[in-house]
């Protein structure tokens, strides 16, 4: 999406710089060696005549905010700001633009300027760890009391946490079959993805499940159930979710989908 207005953080390079680099002092990574890592991964940005100067300023504001101010990157910020190399783009878009980003770009100034807040730690988030393995199938009862089975396909870990990616099978009846039959279902066909596909039915088939905090359910809680294994397939490491949500979303997708058209 780039740039959708003049303050420092609403452009998307901005905020991957200030999510990036809180994620690693969150990971307990050195100060020196959190700076090296996000200059390192933003390099290509930072040649960039229009990126470059956001990548410093978003950093050296994320790191005043937490008293973490590096002297080198604050230079570089302070650098862009009097040589107006963040207020290029904005120029070229009108007064009105322009005089935005110079508010924008003052008030960061002040961050990096003003006196400095105290050292804070920031601890890492919390991480939900699915009990759920590769092969196992679940069922969900519909309000229209119809059985869905979703397969896991495989397991996907992430600093977030550890999560299924689901694969719809073919199959939508009032009984749940028997593991033998479970083998024999089809993955349900998937749609060629795109924004519009989350509002029509069925159209999306793969789905990564989490927990999104510690009061949310699991999917047990969310009115799924655990009803059998079945052999992995051999696409399943290839398999990749269209959609990321959570255990009580999921079901509630499930239920409307099902309604608006019934497999």
């Amino acid at each position: 999406m780039g740039a959708w207005g003049p303050a420092l953080f609403s452009d998307d390079v901005a905020c991957d710089v200030r999510d990036d680099y809180r994620a690693l002092i969150e990971d307990g990574i050195d100060d020196d060696d959190a700076t090296r890592q996000i200059l390192n991964s933003y390099a290509d940005a930072l040649d960039d005549p229009d990126d470059g100067p956001v990548v410093w300023l978003a950093l050296a504001v994320t790191q005043s905010k937490i008293g973490r101010l590096d002297a080198a990157v604050a230079e570089r910020a302070l650098a862009a700001i009097s040589a107006d190399e963040a207020l290029r783009l904005w120029r070229e878009q009108g007064p009105v633009a322009e005089a935005k980003r110079k508010m924008a770009l003052a008030k960061a100034r002040d961050q990096i300027t003003g006196p400095q807040p105290a050292r804070r730690r920031l601890r890492a988030p919390w991480r939900h760890v699915s009990s759920l393995q590769p092969g196992d199938v679940l069922s969900y009862r519909t309000q229209g009391g119809s059985y869905l089975l979703l397969r896991v396909a495989r397991i996907e870990a992430t600093r977030l946490g550890v999560a299924p990616i689901l694969v719809l099978l073919e199959y939508a009846l009032p009984k749940i079959p028997r593991s033998a039959k479970i083998n024999k279902l089809r993955d349900r066909a998937e749609p060629q993805r795109s924004y519009a596909a989350l509002d029509q039915p069925w159209g999306i088939t793969r789905f990564h499940a989490s927990v999104r905090k510690e009061s949310d359910p699991d999917y047990d809680g969310a009115g799924f159930s655990r009803v059998g294994t079945i052999k992995p397939r051999n696409t399943d490491v290839g398999v990749v979710a269209g959609m990321f949500t959570w255990w009580s979303q999921l079901g509630a997708d499930l239920d409307r989908w099902m309604k608006d058209d019934p497999l």
